[in-house]
């Protein structure tokens, strides 16, 4: 198991997770490189036992047009994703 960066086009940057053979989108966000690298490392070095349940709820949840900002990290060991704040600029790419 492991978190990868992909670059989709139109989309931006979203954190994959992959699992044997199978790759699932987990966040989009957007055009924050460095946010997606920063969820993605946490991803990679979390050890808390219920990374493999939050997982599969990122997955279940996952819309491309929904993109998100930096982590916040609390005291849970789960970072806090808020969504980024769309303008008009964002709706109408293509």
């Amino acid at each position: 198991m492991r978190a990868w960066i992909d670059n989709q086009k139109g989309i931006g940057y979203v954190v994959m997770w992959t699992e044997g053979y199978n790759h699932m989108p987990i966040r989009c966000f957007g055009q924050n490189q460095s946010a997606a690298m920063e969820f993605r490392n946490w991803l990679n070095n979390c050890t808390d036992e219920r990374l493999p349940r939050w997982i599969k709820t990122y997955a279940s949840t996952y819309e491309p047009t929904v993109k998100y900002t930096y982590p916040e990290f609390n005291d849970n060991n789960r970072p806090t994703l808020r969504r980024q704040k769309t303008n008009e600029y964002d709706q109408h790419r293509t």
